[in-house]
């Protein structure tokens, strides 16, 4: 009887801190994108691939159908996740042929439960894998982008890359201000409160189609040159991580 109970508490005490180290192990401290092409960096490799093995609950193998962002330079890979202090995606949501996109870390982990090594982790913090199915790439890709055709997810996956680390700061919108609205040649961007913070712009015609990218500002003051501009209504958006920001102009 002792020994029943003595092996009860000690399975609520490994439970209670496996939980605690779980949460500990994915509580990234800051607010954290939950779209793919805010989540990625350059570094990351994205690859297409086929689950081969049950996964279990914070680890499993896949088949690297094609190497879309960097080369991995092997066919099977082994995939760390979740595993209650690595922090890491939970491998637990995968099944056997699952056939998806995943942004991979490379480099020497070893797992909290056995001390196996893998060369190969899933972050957590952020989305780093989408669905994929006939030639249609599935999830949350982007803002207001739930699929889109694996072609079109190829030739854009340097732009996601790009995106998630061309603004290190977050910017609320009624900081924001555009002199003189309507502009005829160049256009002041204001950001109030700004406390010499980064951030990048681009510009987009009333279709939303982009006509400006890449304007980078650091700190309040920004001015831009609007005069091979075709008269209209346009909007400037940020290229933030968590979120979007815009606010429209009139071009005269």
């Amino acid at each position: 009887m002792q020994s029943s109970i003595f092996n009860r508490i000690s399975l609520c005490v490994y439970l209670s801190v496996a939980t605690i180290a779980s949460s500990i192990a994915c509580s990234c401290g800051w607010n954290t994108p939950e779209h793919f092409c805010r989540s990625i960096n350059e570094t990351e490799h994205v690859v297409l691939a086929v689950v081969l093995d049950a996964p279990e609950w914070y680890f499993m193998e896949v088949d690297v159908i094609e190497d879309i962002n960097l080369l991995t330079g092997a066919d099977t890979i082994s995939i760390l996740g979740q595993d209650g202090l690595n922090c890491g995606a939970n491998i637990g949501n995968f099944e056997i042929g699952d056939t998806v996109i995943l942004a991979l870390y490379n480099g020497y982990t070893e797992d909290a439960n056995d001390g196996n090594s893998f060369d190969w982790s899933l972050g957590g913090c952020g989305l780093h894998f989408l669905k994929y199915s006939n030639g249609i790439i599935q999830g949350n890709i982007d803002f207001g982008m739930a699929s889109q055709p694996y072609e079109d997810f190829k030739s854009g996956i340097l732009n996601c890359a790009e995106l998630s680390s061309s603004t290190k700061d977050n910017l609320n919108k009624a900081d924001l201000f555009l002199m003189p609205n309507p502009v005829s040649n160049r256009l002041d961007i204001f950001i109030e409160n700004s406390n010499d913070s980064e951030y990048t712009f681009d510009i987009l015609d009333i279709s939303g189609k982009v006509v400006y990218p890449n304007i980078y500002m650091q700190g309040a003051l920004k001015s831009v040159d609007l005069s091979d501009l075709d008269s209209g209504i346009y909007f400037l958006r940020t290229r933030s991580t968590l979120d979007v920001v815009s606010k429209k102009f009139i071009k005269i």
